[in-house]
């Protein structure tokens, strides 16, 4: 295939992100990614399992309490899940099993870390049961998406015919915040994360990183079920196929 070059990666990337994704992440995975793609002949899947070793290795890090290094590796790893991404959209290269094996990744990624994060402040209980809370809420919002296939069931049956003033104001939002190429939920995954996993071990602070992420996942639960219902019901009143879901 043809030489890549940086400017080749705007048209597959994302229309809108998230802050830390869309001004760190995602520009750290185009200079990782470029000479990959153009020198190397690295499938997504390679990829995906060098960011799983990576953090495996973060995790031990966690667990012995040396910081510094968990954190640059976890995020190095982090960095990485962008990076396989733009090498299977450029390469066509991509494969079902390669997108499970992406959200294995994913999973195995966040729990083994704070696994590791939590054995080194085992003795804190308070830590550990915000860090369980954290963990529950944060896989617990993708179970929240299964509730809308039965609402846009309901809604084929029995098509809304309006949209309320909160559907308005949130969409409003959304609209806005895409001016500057932001997603709606502007703090989603990659910061909750990188507040209990970098912020809080940085400054050695548990439990004011595992607070500022479970306040980060309550407000993208409650903001992306007003969004998805809004979306949703704009879906059925214009014709619209943007929702969330999936």
């Amino acid at each position: 295939m043809d030489r890549v070059t940086l400017k080749t990666f705007d048209q597959y990337r994302r229309p809108v992100q998230s802050l830390l994704a869309g001004f760190v992440l995602d520009p750290l995975g185009r200079l990782i990614a470029l000479p990959l793609i153009n020198y190397t002949r690295l499938k997504p899947w390679h990829i995906t399992l060098l960011s799983l070793g990576i953090s495996l290795g973060s995790a031990w890090f966690f667990y012995t309490g040396r910081f510094w290094p968990a954190v640059l590796l976890f995020q190095l790893s982090v960095v990485l899940d962008f990076v396989d991404g733009y090498v299977a959209k450029i390469k066509k290269n991509g494969s079902p099993s390669g997108v499970v094996f992406d959200g294995y990744s994913d999973i195995m990624r966040v729990m083994v870390n704070l696994a590791a994060l939590a054995a080194w402040y085992i003795e804190d209980p308070w830590v550990i049961l915000l860090f369980m809370l954290f963990a529950g809420l944060h896989f617990a919002e993708s179970f929240l998406d299964f509730e809308f296939v039965i609402v846009e069931k309901m809604f084929s049956r029995n098509p809304p015919t309006a949209l309320s003033h909160a559907d308005r104001f949130v969409l409003s939002i959304k609209t806005w915040l895409e001016q500057y190429r932001l997603k709606t939920i502007f703090i989603h995954y990659q910061e909750r994360l990188f507040l209990v996993l970098v912020v809080g071990p940085v400054l050695d602070q548990p439990v004011i990183g595992a607070l500022l992420g479970i306040a980060a996942v309550l407000f993208s639960i409650h903001f992306k079920l007003l969004l998805d219902m809004a979306l949703l019901k704009n879906k059925f009143i214009h014709q619209s196929e943007e929702y969330l879901r999936g």
